[in-house]
């Protein structure tokens, strides 16, 4: 698919408000199983991070390019348009695509694992998403965990290794200590198998848990009531 610029701005603007919604500022809290054994991944998605999703070159109308951070202000308050964007390479039409599913990955992203591919060239260390599409994750030494540096229309199966199941998803700001908001747990997963891990997961408020998702919130208050 060959995407005018005038779409892409209008889903790149669309999505930097989704972004905005979900995840700026954010960590999420991956729990997942790989071969029996519960694993957690830790995320943060720093505003700037944006930028780099899109597969984008932008340009303010002196010519000069945009600072990633620069570029997330400017979408989100209006200061740019069409004719400030560029198409960086192939992959762009590509990553517009899967943009706006992705922009809601601490709700849907069903596995994770690490990127291997033969046939794609790429840096970057995990990957987070499921059979259509997934977001691609490196080390930050500074923040001590996993940032956004892509995404891939792809099926994350075909392209990692080491590969599991997310179990749950957990969001907090990036300031708070622990973790209370379930975003995601698997559908036939008993919410009472991670409340057993409370002595394992030091990273979980597990007595302020709670969750804007209804069905969540519903096992939430069967599991609390419980004798």
């Amino acid at each position: 698919m060959n995407y005018p610029i005038e779409a892409i701005f209008k889903t790149v603007y669309d999505c930097t408000k989704e972004f905005k919604k979900n995840l700026a500022n954010q960590k999420l809290l991956v729990i997942y199983e790989e071969n029996k054994e519960t694993k957690l991944c830790e995320i943060f998605f720093p505003a700037s991070a944006f930028y780099h999703l899109t597969g984008l070159k932008a340009f303010d109308n002196k010519g000069n390019m945009y600072k990633a951070f620069n570029f997330y202000n400017d979408m989100l308050n209006g200061s740019i348009n069409a004719r400030n964007l560029k198409k960086k390479d192939k992959t762009t039409d590509l990553k517009i695509e899967v943009l706006p599913q992705l922009m809601k990955l601490d709700r849907n992203a069903k596995m994770t694992g690490l990127f291997f591919s033969s046939r794609i060239s790429l840096e970057t260390d995990q990957l987070v998403g499921g059979e259509k599409a997934c977001m691609g994750f490196v080390v930050n030494e500074k923040y001590e965990c996993y940032i956004p540096n892509t995404l891939l229309k792809e099926d994350i199966r075909q392209i990692s290794i080491n590969r599991g199941n997310i179990i749950a998803i957990l969001k907090k700001k990036v300031f708070d200590k622990n973790y209370r908001n379930i975003t995601y747990i698997k559908k036939e997963y008993e919410l009472e198998n991670i409340f057993k891990k409370e002595e394992t997961f030091k990273e979980i408020d597990f007595k302020n848990i709670y969750s804007l998702d209804k069905v969540i919130s519903n096992k939430i208050n069967t599991y609390k009531a419980k004798p």
